[in-house]
């Protein structure tokens, strides 16, 4: 069953002001999400192959264990350039960003293995996340990832986010961002397969703890 296309409500649109983020579950078909799944984990098999042999690839890769992350995928698979005009998403981005949006950037995390990786909380965008601006941080960047796996339990690596946080005119406390744990306000964003999750690059975030 396809997802069908609808325009951005009301609702949605007061959520993601609100609180710089919005979780659209079943946004894709389980069809869909094993395609992806499938182009995933061969493209990640080719890229580690290419980082140990120092041979040629479109675009940067991190191994970490057996986890990997690898950038600039328009190139690697004819799904991940398909994905640029997915009819149902096309509403948020018009809708939310602006008539005429441009892809920016793009990867892919692969997470298996539990690692000694610490929260990393951040803003996106160039000068540590368009702080030039100053506050608020307008919306440049609307940031769209899919899970392609079960993710409704908690320390899987999920995405973690300070709901609101994009408003914010100082800094999560030092301390806070440092912690091992999530701070006060943080939440895991813990949702199944096919779920796409938008949100704001002035919204502090971080991927989540493996246990």
């Amino acid at each position: 069953m396809s997802t069908p296309v609808r325009d951005v409500t009301k609702s949605e649109r007061f959520f993601f002001d609100t609180k710089g983020y919005l979780v659209l579950q079943d946004f894709l078909s389980a069809d869909l999400v094993g395609r992806l799944l499938a182009a995933c984990l061969r493209v990640e098999e080719e890229r580690r192959e290419k980082e140990r042999t120092g041979a040629p690839q479109t675009g940067m890769t991190h191994v970490d264990g057996e986890n990997t992350r690898y950038f600039y995928i328009l190139d690697d698979d004819p799904l991940f350039l398909d994905m640029l005009t997915y009819a149902p998403l096309q509403p948020y981005l018009t809708g939310l960003l602006n008539a005429k949006p441009h892809h920016h950037a793009s990867d892919i995390i692969i997470e298996r293995g539990v690692h000694g990786r610490d929260l990393g909380w951040h803003l996106d965008g160039h000068d540590g996340g368009y702080r030039l601006f100053g506050t608020p941080i307008p919306l440049l960047q609307l940031k769209v990832g899919y899970y392609l796996t079960d993710m409704t339990m908690p320390d899987q690596g999920n995405l973690c986010v300070v709901p609101g946080s994009h408003k914010a005119a100082i800094d999560p406390d030092a301390d806070d961002l440092q912690s091992h744990d999530l701070f006060d306000g943080a939440t895991q964003v813990c949702a199944p397969a096919g779920t796409a999750i938008l949100f704001h690059n002035a919204l502090w975030h971080s991927a989540g703890r493996l246990t």
